[in-house]
């Protein structure tokens, strides 16, 4: 199979070809609006070998991309949210971004992911159904306070979902801990 050439722009990865972008762009419809990959979606697609990403005129490495996603966001738990992102697609979820609701991702079944409806012109549209799940990223050392975990219950449950931290040891292990409050 011949990879997809795309180029990095920014903080983005662009292609040519609008129709590779849409049949392989995972983060959702936010992320099609700004055009090509994001660098998450960028090193997935260079680790299943579809996907080759030059800067300038060299072609950049995983960990040539992996580094260059570090500086260009400047978030220390980048490659963990890789770690998080890369295992999720592994077990068939879509995702989107969480950044509207202070998390690192939202989480939908593949099955009920994405739903395809014919409009009053007799075009399919497809649509999405609602994430179940509100996914923050922690490495295992991290340290929360009951308040700060309170704080992200109650806004997952203001929109109807669930909590999920999502910790990743030394070894690059994830371990999901679903988070709720309970009435007693």
């Amino acid at each position: 199979m011949k990879k997809i050439r795309g180029i990095l722009s920014g903080t983005r990865i662009m292609c040519r070809d609008k129709s590779t972008i849409e049949k392989y762009i995972f983060l959702g419809d936010e992320a099609k609006k700004l055009g090509g990959f994001s660098v998450t979606e960028g090193l997935y697609l260079i680790e299943k070998d579809i996907l080759e990403v030059y800067d300038k005129d060299k072609n950049m490495s995983f960990e040539d991309l992996l580094e260059k996603g570090k500086n260009l966001t400047d978030d220390e738990n980048f490659y963990i949210k890789y770690v998080v992102f890369r295992d999720l697609m592994s077990k068939g979820y879509m995702l989107a971004t969480g950044f509207k609701f202070g998390v690192d991702f939202r989480i939908y079944d593949k099955k009920e992911g994405i739903k395809e409806k014919v409009n009053e012109n007799n075009n399919i549209q497809s649509s999405r159904m609602h994430s179940k799940f509100l996914i923050k990223v922690v490495p295992e050392e991290y340290v929360s306070s009951f308040p700060e975990i309170a704080g992200n219950i109650r806004l997952a449950k203001a929109v109807n979902k669930n909590l999920v931290y999502a910790l990743v040891d030394k070894d690059s292990d994830v371990i999901y801990y679903q988070i709720d409050m309970a009435k007693i």
